[in-house]
């Protein structure tokens, strides 16, 4: 036969198998369109190159199908996860900042125990409204951080939180000390200033010629018809 001498109409159908067919024979507009099913291609037969972009859809992935490795550096968006896909060990240390927290997400069951820090803490995050009845413990008060401002009306009582000699000057107000707060026989003369005491404030027959200096009375100090004379007579 002469070259080119047969032709379509010369060939049985079916009778052209793959050992007629010499390598890169077959070319694209040989083949029909949907002829080609998964028994004709070989593992590893379908490079990247070969697919055209977005005919790959999630029928063609089989199961476990899509790798870390097959996974380009941030293509994995909010859209691609489902509720409850993400858990504690798909997550690297120190990975969840703030801005992945939405509001009232972080709840008492999801903080171990002694899980927060100060340093963790921004400044003025934690209100009233987040303390729990109790929560605050004697340890978790650092030294020298409660202030008077701090303190409710009455909540500080002698014996309790007071120790001997913690009152000094500086802590008491005007007329803040009356006569039921003074032990009997602790003011001495040191304590009062000068001319603080009246007369008023000396019982009858307080004063003794022991509480007299020499020189002390004077004759202004002495009430009419209140002198009685005392003669000692002496025998010789």
């Amino acid at each position: 036969m002469g070259n080119n001498s047969v032709n379509s109409g010369n060939i049985t159908a079916g009778v052209i198998r793959d050992i007629h067919i010499a390598s890169g024979g077959l070319l694209s507009g040989s083949i029909g369109s949907g002829v080609i099913g998964t028994v004709h291609i070989a593992d590893g037969a379908i490079q990247s190159g070969e697919n055209s972009s977005g005919q790959i859809g999630n029928a063609h992935i089989a199961s476990g199908g899509v790798l870390s490795g097959n996974i380009a550096s941030g293509q994995i968006g909010i859209n691609h996860l489902s509720s409850g896909s993400v858990t504690s060990g798909a997550i690297a240390s120190g990975q969840v900042g703030i801005n992945h927290l939405s509001s009232g997400s972080v709840t008492s069951g999801a903080i171990a125990s002694g899980q927060i820090s100060n340093f963790k803490m921004a400044s003025g995050a934690i209100l009233s409204g987040h303390i729990g009845n109790n929560a605050v413990v004697s340890g978790s008060v650092a030294s020298g951080q409660i202030a008077l401002v701090h303190l409710a009306s009455g909540t500080v009582f002698s014996g309790t939180f007071l120790l001997s000699g913690n009152v000094t000057s500086g802590y008491l107000g005007n007329n803040s000390v009356n006569s039921g707060n003074i032990t009997a026989g602790v003011i001495r003369d040191i304590h009062i200033a000068s001319g603080g005491l009246l007369s008023g404030s000396i019982g009858s027959g307080v004063i003794g010629s022991v509480h007299l200096a020499d020189g002390a009375i004077l004759s202004g100090d002495i009430s009419s018809d209140k002198l009685v004379l005392i003669i000692l007579v002496v025998e010789l």
